[in-house]
């Protein structure tokens, strides 16, 4: 069995490899950033935030393969959406829209390159790893790609302020996000319970994908709905949420435990998820619950308890997966599970202890997310 690494390698316990330590995928260059009491993160923020208009994208070497910005690159664009949920400074959407454009320019489509694996040209994002050599466009690739811009339009819809400004650039990324969804409708199934859905990817053998991999994509499509207001958006995030929470099981505390490749049928938690896998699971959880979908209060509470009694091991301390077993692996994702707070502020305070007072500073854009989660909640 695969698994996507922290930060866009894949790793094969089935083989014993070892996990990768690079966890941070630096788009940005290694700073030297204090920590010093009273500094907040939004201070942190400014101070990692060095990254210009998007040009740096087209020269990179992944530029051939962008599919793989995905663990990099996705990070930062919702790092600027959020700030900007918390700040209400237009220069973060400035970012976002001029590194999105630049994005869709690298997209397979608009470079004629094909999809091996599809036989079709198609409108994502393509990469040759994990996939025999073969370029193909994965299904996770697209939904972290797509969130942050689908965000953005949302905000745009609802924000007449900002509309004047912005009301082109979330049209043109509205078209272009349905162009990019709708090219895995072909791989979408429905089941196995009637009211479920799923994704499966020609790169697996046709094989249903893992949790965190198709609800990358749930969460554009969420966005989406609330933009365009086609219910087949909705659907699937329905089935997609249907899915995810019949394949949590609540432990005698309170907490959710799952796995990061669950069966279609019972038995479905075989082993634990890891955090950082998980955290686009919580995440997920978490907007659906906002948008009166699927997870209720109680549910989130579960993860919640999740995290305070299984993830979270102490001061600066937390375990590699969402059973508690191991520690420090993936420590600096965990930042990826602050919208936690949203129910239970402690999330928000245990986190903020973390990441404005690590020493050495961390580095890198999943800390950029962290620390503008932080900044939406005060710290």
């Amino acid at each position: 069995m695969f698994r996507w690494g922290v930060e866009g390698y894949m790793t094969t316990r089935m083989l014993g490899l070892g996990l990768s330590l690079a966890i941070l995928c630096v788009l940005i260059p290694a700073l030297r950033v204090g920590s010093e009491a009273g500094t907040t993160a939004r201070d942190l923020f400014t101070a990692l935030d060095t990254v210009g208009s998007g040009e740096d994208l087209l020269h990179d070497k992944l530029s051939e393969t962008p599919g793989e910005f995905a663990w990099g690159e996705s990070y930062l664009l919702l790092s600027y959406v959020t700030m900007y949920e918390a700040t209400g400074e237009k220069r973060y959407l400035d970012k976002l829209v001029s590194r999105f454009r630049v994005l869709l320019s690298l997209r397979d489509d608009k470079k004629g390159k094909r999809d091996e694996l599809r036989n079709a040209v198609l409108p994502a994002w393509g990469s040759t790893g994990y996939s025999g050599g073969k370029r193909t466009c994965w299904t996770v690739h697209a939904g972290m790609l797509t969130f942050p811009a689908a965000r953005f339009c949302r905000l745009v819809k609802a924000r007449r302020a900002i509309w004047r400004t912005y009301g082109g650039a979330a049209t043109q990324f509205k078209a272009a996000l349905q162009e990019t969804v709708a090219a895995f409708d072909p791989y979408w199934r429905e089941g196995p319970e009637p009211d479920e859905g799923y994704y499966v990817e020609p790169a697996l053998g046709g094989k249903h994908l893992p949790l965190n991999q198709q609800n990358a994509l749930g969460r554009t499509m969420l966005d989406l709905f609330v933009v365009t207001k086609q219910q087949g958006y909705r659907d699937k995030t329905i089935k997609l949420a249907r899915f995810l929470k019949r394949r949590l099981k609540l432990r005698p505390e309170g907490a959710f435990e799952w796995c990061y490749w669950p069966n279609l049928q019972p038995p479905y938690v075989q082993g634990s998820e890891d955090i950082s896998h998980a955290a686009i699971n919580v995440d997920f959880a978490v907007r659906c619950y906002e948008n009166g979908i699927v997870f209720s209060k109680e549910d989130v509470q579960a993860f919640v308890t999740t995290f305070l009694k299984r993830v979270h091991k102490g001061p600066g301390r937390f375990a590699d997966t969402v059973a508690g077993s191991g520690e420090g692996t993936y420590a600096p994702q965990i930042g990826r599970w602050c919208n936690l707070a949203v129910v239970e502020p402690e999330v928000s305070k245990i986190l903020a202890d973390y990441f404005l007072h690590h020493q050495p500073p961390l580095q890198g854009t999943t800390t950029m997310l962290a620390l503008s989660y932080l900044t939406k909640y005060g710290y």
